[in-house]
């Protein structure tokens, strides 16, 4: 997902082009990675910003359900928010989760709620560097968001601070 993020694709697309990979990742040596065409600079721009630690994406373990558990408990279990775990496997009613159901559990790397599905259409994404005296609040009412938005794109907790200099990226209607 980061890669078709950066390539400002979705998965899915991502995916086919590269129909030969196994996983939801690359190799870790000399892997050719095929990308839309025309979106090779602005991936070079936007993997080339991430983060060290942002650069690659979670691993991945599967859970068969079991009697008894709900996406409450299994998202306990494996320390990740219900929200992720809803939106890695695209359950739109949680409650609606059935025994012997196999689940796909993002483990280690970054927040995956920081990481949008696909481009939003009808949105730009935009980076902004925080400045001194910033809030969120201010942040998100200059840029006609919720500061909420913002946490939940970039991962960061509420009660957080944000700092002069953090790059964060926020999603703005275009027009």
């Amino acid at each position: 997902m980061v890669l078709a993020r950066s390539a400002e694709t979705t998965y899915k697309k991502l995916r086919n082009l590269n129909s030969e990979l196994r996983q939801s990742a690359t190799p870790t040596k000399g892997y050719a990675l095929k990308i839309p065409k025309g979106k090779k600079d602005i991936f070079m721009a936007n993997y080339n910003a991430l983060p060290e630690n942002e650069r690659f994406a979670p691993q991945f373990v599967s859970h068969k359900v079991r009697n008894g558990e709900s996406l409450w408990t299994i998202a306990k279990k494996y320390r990740i928010s219900v929200h992720d775990l809803a939106a890695v496997n695209k359950v739109r009613n949680r409650s609606m989760i059935r025994i012997g159901q196999k689940l796909t559990i993002p483990i280690g790397g970054v927040n995956m709620a920081s990481i949008p599905v696909s481009s939003m259409p009808g949105f730009n994404k935009l980076t902004y560097k925080v400045r001194k005296g910033d809030t969120l609040g201010h942040i998100a009412e200059d840029h006609g968001t919720r500061a909420s938005k913002i946490r939940k794109w970039n991962g960061i907790k509420y009660g957080q601070h944000i700092y002069p200099g953090q790059k964060l990226i926020l999603w703005v209607k275009q027009g």
